[in-house]
């Protein structure tokens, strides 16, 4: 007998119709599963007919949905189709006219529980849940994965038998993951690896130390274990793995640096954390590094409960040490990892430690070799000594009256759409094809469309200016850096001898003089530094983003 074949007994003592052996239809019918591939809420926005694969709530039109109700679609499964999720599943949407009947805090994994319901079977694996057309209603509850607690639904009050939590038992045993069994870090094959080539290798074997040339001590005399190595590997405290080693689905432990930290509710704080090993799963679309880290060497960790509250004194730059972590991928298809629980079982140590003494720690300093190497990767050719000029031929005019502040400042200050002025040398600019930087500008909307349309998007409006779109790196005397974005009406009027931008030739002949003489302007000497404008601003995704403003560069 399998473990699923098992788990399906177990249901079947329960009284409990797996979805593979569901009748043709079920009335006051009740349906158990795991959560699969979860949607958000959304309002729907016109009247829509009773379709398939929907549960639908009770209202005054037979087989309707009024406009304006809310809505949630995912995809259930039970151990009687334990394939993929793509092959095999219960698809359903939720309608409701409440948005507090649907549980916000919803996750892949919770087990979900409806009663009274009309169950009809179309085809091989499609399964339609509908209204139960004597019981005029649908109720439902959501519980969390880990600890059958229910999610809270204001607007959705479903009396819980001793059934649904038997049954509930079953469903987190067929679907939580058995804790993996400690093997060596091996390399994956299929990596592609960004431009990090001389980044030193990632074993996981301590670099020599002077402790390390000692000749080896005969058993019977086994020198102590230094205080500040890592804790031997079990079954409650999985390995250590690099970013470059993890494998979905698994467990490990993990020690990064933090790029950025941000507390999204009270039980979830959200970490951005590298360690300069290449991701297999990036978020290369989603999440752009203010320091301009690629993000194929970037993961975000998702510290919940009551690790969301022991991690408030972490901040940007500090490094962390994860224990008992999940690697999982996300909705959006990229690597993460999600610690639950404060305590590892078995062990009672905490599973989220800012660590304090960095440079005590073995594992932190092969970090900090990988992050240097990095960074003497990807620094630009035009910033070899032999380019470099130490004379002023560069200067800035900034509108405004915004004071001086340093990058370190602006990056930790929260406050959105306020004017800085930085003082700062531009070490590169992105992307390097300056011909990609011609867009066509929209001043009604301020949307910004490829230089061959003829219409904004947004607006519909005729567009025929030009403007630039890149990103400046910037760097203060502190060697502090922050990535500046530049675009819309501040970027027409950086170049001032190069107005009215236009997509030929000998623009963009001039357009790469001047900026070969930017990138000119050696860094090594604060002196020479330009005073350049500075202005914050919210992406949709909800990152503090920095912009070019109000800033005019002339040239001598």
């Amino acid at each position: 007998m399998s473990k699923h074949d098992s788990f399906i007994k177990e249901l079947k003592e329960l009284d409990v119709t797996v979805f593979d052996e569901r009748e043709v239809t079920l009335n006051s019918g009740m349906i158990y599963g795991v959560i699969d591939d979860l949607g958000s809420i959304k309002r729907t926005a016109r009247k829509l007919i009773e379709r398939n694969h929907s549960l639908v709530s009770p209202t005054n039109i037979p087989g309707a949905i009024i406009g304006g109700n809310m809505s949630q679609s995912f995809r259930l499964r039970d151990p009687s189709w334990p394939l993929s999720k793509y092959m095999r599943g219960v698809s359903i949407t939720l309608f409701h006219k409440e948005k507090g009947a649907i549980a916000e805090d919803a996750k892949v994994g919770d087990i979900f529980i409806v009663h009274d319901v009309q169950v009809t079977k179309n085809g091989q694996f499609n399964m339609s849940l509908t209204t139960n057309k004597y019981t005029k209603s649908s109720k439902w509850c959501y519980l969390d994965a880990e600890t059958l607690q229910p999610r809270v639904t204001p607007h959705m009050a479903l009396e819980l038998n001793d059934k649904d939590i038997a049954v509930a038992k079953v469903l987190k045993a067929w679907s939580m993951p058995t804790p993996p069994k400690i093997i060596h870090p091996s390399t994956p094959s299929n990596i592609i690896h960004p431009p990090t080539s001389s980044i030193p290798p990632t074993t996981s074997s301590i670099p020599p130390t002077p402790s390390n040339n000692i000749p080896p001590t005969p058993s019977n005399n086994i020198p102590p274990t230094p205080t500040n190595a890592p804790p031997t590997p079990s079954k409650y405290s999985p390995a250590f793995k690099t970013t470059e080693e993890m494998e979905i689905k698994k467990f490990c432990g993990y020690v990064g640096k933090v790029v950025a930290c941000q507390l999204q509710k009270s039980n979830l704080l959200q970490l951005i954390l590298t360690d300069y090993t290449p991701n297999k799963f990036p978020m290369a679309e989603f999440y752009q590094s203010q320091d301009l880290i690629p993000s194929e060497l970037l993961v975000q960790a998702s510290l919940w409960d009551e690790n969301a509250t022991a991690g408030h004194d972490i901040e940007k730059g500090d490094y962390v040490e994860l224990h008992n972590a999940q690697v999982k991928r996300s909705k959006l298809g990229y690597m993460e990892l999600a610690v639950r629980g404060d305590r590892t079982f078995g062990q009672k140590t905490p599973k989220v430690k800012k660590i304090e003494n960095v440079h005590d720690d073995a594992r932190v300093k092969r970090i900090m070799q990988r992050e240097d190497a990095f960074w003497k990767e990807v620094m630009p050719p035009m910033l070899e000594e032999d380019n470099l000029v130490d004379t002023h031929n560069v200067h800035t005019v900034v509108g405004g009256s915004a004071s001086i502040f340093t990058l370190e400042q602006i990056l930790n200050d929260d406050q959105i759409d306020k004017e800085y002025t930085v003082h700062a040398a531009v070490l590169d600019v992105k992307p390097r094809n300056l011909r990609s930087w011609i867009k066509k500008w929209c001043p009604k909307c301020e949307w910004i469309e490829e230089p061959d349309a003829d219409h904004c998007s947004q607006c519909r409006q005729s567009i025929h200016e030009y403007s630039l779109m890149s990103a400046f790196l910037l760097q203060d005397s502190h060697s502090r850096r922050m990535q500046l974005q530049v675009y819309g009406e501040d970027a027409k009027a950086m170049f001032p001898s190069l107005i009215p931008i236009r997509p030929e030739e000998d623009y963009l002949i001039a357009l790469k003089d001047l900026i070969d003489r930017i990138l000119s302007v050696n860094p090594e000497k604060p002196e020479l530094y330009l005073n350049i404008g500075v202005k914050s601003y919210m992406t949709i995704a909800n990152n503090r983003q920095f912009r070019l403003r109000a800033t005019a560069f002339h040239f001598d």
